[in-house]
Order: structure tokens, then C-alpha cells, then sequence
């Protein structure tokens, strides 16, 4: 139980913006791990970074103004709300850019044809994976709960 809440009253406000966030996480890792194969796409895989972010920003804030529209939630409510959001949107994040640094990283160092730098490249992907990984972490929880703030302020300064 957070806040006189059980987990499922909170997984019922986040689980449809989760679902569009993770569809559209697996929509930009399918074109990264593909960008090097068709000419165009590099563009299209650099325009889903910021389509990503304000699709995160938005559905943050959706998260905190349906808690309190739809589900009646107290301010600590929709703040966990967000927070779940985000810690859950954060880790699914991360697995992807670790995923999706070591897969960049080991292709180029197999360009070069020698086993040993394919290994190298694919451990310095490893490195700055987890280092974005838990960057993206961070930031997606503390987005999530921010922004959830103010969605749910919204929502109850408005009619």
C-alpha cells in the first residue's frame, strides 16, 4: 500500500500512457538497431529523440491530471502515480539504451574485422550504457514525478 492506495488503483492510471511510452521505446530501438542499413532512417531514428521526450513530458502530466479527474487522488497520490510512472518507464529505458549502446558499439568494432576490437567496442557500449542507462533512470523518475505534480495541479485548479 503507498499512500491508502493499493498498487493496482495505481497501475489503473498509469498502465495506458506506460503502454504508448513502451510502444514508442520499441519503435525507436527497432530503427536504431536497423539505421545503418537503409539510408534514411538515420534522420528518422535522430527526429524519435525528441518526438520521445515530449511524448514523456505529455503523458507525464496526463498521469497526474487523470489521477485526480478520473480517480480523485490527493496530491501524494498523484505524485506516486508519477513516480511509478517514471521508475518503471525509467528501468525500461535504461535496459534499452544499454541494450541498444553495446548492439552500436560491438557492430562498429566488428567493422573493423578483428575479434578483440569487436569485444572492446562492445565493453565500451557496455560502459556508456549503463552510464546513460542511469541517466535516463534518473531523469525519467524525477520527470515523472515532477511532471505528474503539475498535471494533477492542474487538474484540480480546473473545472
Amino acid at each position: 500500500m503507498l499512500a491508502n492506495k493499493e498498487l493496482g488503483w495505481y497501475w489503473n492510471i498509469i498502465k495506458i500512457p506506460l503502454l504508448i511510452c513502451v510502444l514508442l521505446i520499441i519503435l525507436s530501438f527497432a530503427l536504431t538497431a536497423v539505421q545503418m542499413m537503409i539510408p534514411f532512417l538515420p534522420i528518422i531514428a535522430f527526429i524519435m529523440w525528441p518526438i520521445k521526450i515530449l511524448t514523456i513530458v505529455i503523458l507525464s502530466g496526463y498521469v497526474g491530471w487523470s489521477a485526480v479527474k478520473k480517480y480523485k487522488a490527493e496530491t501524494i497520490q498523484y505524485c506516486m502515480a508519477g513516480a511509478m510512472f517514471g521508475l518503471i518507464l525509467g528501468a525500461l529505458s535504461a535496459i534499452m539504451a544499454i541494450i541498444s549502446s553495446v548492439i552500436t558499439m560491438a557492430s562498429i568494432g566488428a567493422m573493423g574485422k578483428n575479434v578483440a576490437m569487436a569485444g572492446t567496442f562492445g565493453l565500451l557500449g557496455l560502459i556508456g550504457g549503463i552510464i546513460s542507462g542511469g541517466f535516463t533512470f534518473v531523469f525519467t523518475f524525477s520527470l515523472g514525478v515532477v511532471l505528474a505534480l503539475i498535471g494533477g495541479l492542474i487538474a484540480q485548479n480546473t473545472k
